[in-house]
C-alpha cells in the first residue's frame, strides 16, 4: 500500500506516461480494491487484498469482475499479504509487506491446493523467516530496503523479490518450501542477487511451460514489467532481462500489484485503486498484457498443421515432435492446454479459436485459427 505523498506524485506524473498499452479486462469488485497478489490455477483467477484485508482468497470472473467464490484461511491473519504463488501441491501467500522496515514476524502461509479447490474454509501452516543481512530495524518510512511484494515458486524453493524504496533496486532471496525450521524457529534468508529495477517491484509469476519470469512494478512515471528468460538454475538476472514500459487504461490505476501467467505470451495484471484528496480517482482494474498481438484475422504460420479444420469434436496436430498447445477464445483468454496429438473439443462452444503450438524447448512453432462448427 502506498503512502499519500508518493501517491500524489504518482497520480500527477502518470498523465505523461507512455509505453505498451495494457488492455482493461474488467474493473475490480468493491471488495478487492486493494488486490495485491494474483494466480491462475485450474482456470480460476485468484487474488487477495493487502494489509488489513480479511484473510481470504477471492476467485474473480474476468468478464464481469464479480467475485464468484471466497475461500477463508481460518488460522491466518492478513497483516500485509503482498503476493501469492503455487506449485503442484501448495498455494503460498506472502505476508511480508514491510513498508517501515521494522517487522520481525515475516511469514509465508502454506495451504494445500487440494483443500483450496474443494473447501471454502481452509487451514494453513506457515514458514517464518528474516533477512540475514538486516541488522537495523529503525523505522524507515519510504526508505525501506527489506520490504517485499513479489514471490515465485521454482523447484524446491520460493524466491522473494524485494521492493527497495531507497534505491529502486530489487534483491532476490531464496527460501525453502518446507515448514521445517532451524533451532531459532526462523529461516535466515541469504541474498542471492540484486538488480537495478529502476522502480518498485510489486509482483511476480513464472510460466510453468517456459520457465520465463515476469515481474511487475511501477515508478513515479509509469507501470512496467521485467521479463526474465534464458537463465540457469536460479541466476535470474544473469539471463536475458528486458524491462518494458507500460501504459494503464485511461482513468485506471497505474499502481500494478499482481501478475499471473496465463500462457507463455499472455498475462493478467491487477492494479490497486488510487484515491487522493482533490484529485480524480484512478480505478482499480484487472488488465491483460499480451506479448503476441496476433489476431484471428492476422495468422500466417500454420506449420505444424491442425486438422480437420473446421471440426466438430476432435482435431489433430501433425508434428514429428512432442508439442504443447494453448487454445484461446476470441477474447484472448486461454481455455485449454494439452500435450496430446489428438485434442477433444466436444464440450467447446461453436466459435473461432486461436491455437498456439510450442515445441519441447518451449519455442512457439505455430499460431493458427481453429473453427468449431456442428
Amino acid at each position: 500500500m502506498l503512502k499519500p505523498l508518493l501517491l500524489s506524485i504518482l497520480l500527477a506524473t502518470s498523465l505523461f506516461s507512455n509505453g505498451q498499452q495494457l488492455e482493461l479486462l474488467t474493473p475490480l469488485h468493491d471488495d478487492i480494491q486493494e488486490s495485491s497478489g494474483l494466480i491462475f490455477i485450474e482456470d480460476r483467477l485468484v487474488t487477495h487484498n493487502d494489509s488489513g484485508g480479511a484473510p481470504e482468497l477471492y476467485e474473480v470472473d474476468t468478464l464481469t469482475g464479480e467475485i464468484v467464490r471466497i475461500v477463508q484461511v481460518e488460522n491466518a491473519n492478513n497483516k500485509d499479504w503482498e503476493d501469492i504463488c503455487h506449485d503442484e501441491t501448495y498455494i503460498y501467500i506472502g505476508d511480508f509487506g514491510n513498508n517501515l522496515n521494522i517487522r520481525t514476524d515475516l511469514k509465508i502461509y502454506r495451504i494445500s491446493k487440494e483443500d483450496y479447490l474443494n473447501l471454502d474454509t481452509v487451514a494453513a501452516d506457515f514458514i517464518t523467516f528474516n533477512y540475514q543481512d538486516q541488522t537495523d530495524f529503525t523505522p524507515a518510512n519510504m526508505n525501506a530496503e527489506y520490504d517485499a511484494e513479489a514471490m515465485i515458486s521454482l523447484g524446491d524453493s520460493l524466491y522473494i523479490f524485494t521492493k527497495n524504496w531507497a534505491d529502486n533496486n530489487t534483491s532476490v532471496y531464496p527460501i525453502p518450501k518446507s515448514t521445517f525450521q532451524n533451532d531459532t524457529g526462523v529461516h535466515e534468508l541469504i541474498k542471492l542477487d540484486t538488480w537495478e529495477a529502476q522502480g518498485l517491484i510489486t509482483g511476480a509469476d513464472i510460466c510453468t511451460t517456459t520457465g520465463n519470469i515476469l515481474l511487475s512494478g511501477y515508478t513515479t512515471m509509469h507501470p512496467f514489467v521485467v521479463s526474465i528468460s534464458n537463465y540457469e538454475h536460479n541466476a535470474f538476472f544473469q539471463g536475458q532481462v528486458e524491462r518494458i514500459t507500460l501504459q494503464a487504461p485511461s482513468g485506471y490505476s497505474h499502481q500494478i500489484e499482481g501478475v499471473a501467467a496465463i500462457s507463455p505470451d499472455l498475462f493478467y495484471i491487477s492494479a490497486e485503486k488510487l484515491a487522493i484528496s482533490n484529485l480524480p480517482t484512478l480505478h482499480a482494474g484487472f488488465y491483460k498484457l499480451d506479448f503476441n498481438t496476433t489476431t484471428i484475422t492476422e495468422i500466417e504460420n500454420n506449420f505444424p498443421p491442425i486438422y480437420p479444420n473446421p471440426t466438430a469434436d476432435y482435431f489433430h496436430i501433425s508434428s514429428p515432435e512432442q508439442t504443447t498447445i494453448f487454445i484461446y477464445n476470441v477474447l484472448g483468454q486461454i481455455t485449454h492446454t494439452d500435450t496430446s496429438p489428438k485434442i477433444d473439443i466436444r464440450n467447446f462452444p461453436i466459435d473461432s479459436y486461436i491455437i498456439k503450438i510450442y515445441d519441447n524447448k518451449h519455442q512457439l512453432l505455430s499460431t493458427q485459427k481453429l473453427i468449431i462448427q456442428r
